[in-house]
């Protein structure tokens, strides 16, 4: 997989992700359950796991042109956001049982996301050879 491909899947897994997450958003305002320290919770988690999701994407890039540092390194990153959203997680459900909802909202936006973004690839090349 070329490095301008792995950008581009990037791109629209993070474009259909920021769609999940603002529908989202946008629902639990019409239900009238998003106050601002929630929504401060479904932000930072999505900010979390995109940078998570980028150090994945870098991280596989850079194991795909085979350097061994900088793969060692991205790979001890890569922990970091994903270990923080967690936290996030912990901490939301510690301050009030009601920013759970926002908070693993903004966590599962990208994988979500990456999920139907390789179910529409797939398809697609069935379909269409």
């Amino acid at each position: 997989m070329e490095l301008n491909e792995l950008n581009k899947v990037r791109k629209n897994v993070i474009a259909i992700a920021a769609l999940l997450a603002g529908g989202a958003a946008l629902v639990m305002m019409r239900l009238q359950i998003l106050h601002p320290v929630s929504s401060f919770f479904l932000i930072l988690g999505f900010i979390l796991m995109t940078a998570h999701w980028i150090l994945l994407a870098s991280f596989s890039g850079s194991l795909f042109q085979k350097e061994g540092l900088i793969v060692a390194v991205k790979g001890m990153a890569l922990i970091l956001p994903a270990a923080l959203s967690l936290a996030l997680v912990f901490v939301a459900g510690r301050l009030d049982r009601q920013l759970l909802l926002p908070a693993v909202i903004g966590i599962s936006a990208i994988p979500l996301a990456a999920t139907l973004y390789s179910l529409y690839r797939g398809i697609s090349g069935l379909a269409y050879g």
